[in-house]
């Protein structure tokens, strides 16, 4: 969506070759760009931090371990997914800052709400 939105800057003649360049690079990479393209440098730090973060802890065999073997209701109080959410959460808010304190406000107003 990110590549999408940022198309309006381009002449109609350059929209594909920019898609085409854009799509080519890993999802990972093409947030990272977007944050760093709409001066939100903050905003994706704490945003890759937390994905970062919660990608480390679903490495450790332990973890997810504990974490498979929880309860619905156990989760709730459980230290270790607690964590994990408060990393979801950090992303999430990464994301929302990008959508909605960047230049990207009015085009997602526009067009990414339906």
């Amino acid at each position: 969506m990110l590549p999408v939105l940022l198309c309006h800057r381009f002449a109609a003649g350059d929209i594909r070759p920019f898609l085409a360049e854009t799509l080519e690079r890993p999802a990972l990479d093409r947030l990272a760009w977007a944050f760093l393209e709409l001066d939100a440098a903050d905003a994706g730090v704490r945003a890759l931090g937390a994905y970062d973060n919660f990608l480390g802890l679903l490495a450790e065999a332990e973890a997810r371990a504990e974490l498979e073997r929880l309860s619905r209701d156990e989760a709730t109080r459980s230290p270790l997914f607690l964590l994990g959410k408060r990393f979801a959460t950090d992303f999430q808010q990464g994301l929302l800052a990008l959508l909605f304190e960047t230049r990207l406000r009015p085009l997602v107003r526009e067009y990414g709400i339906f």
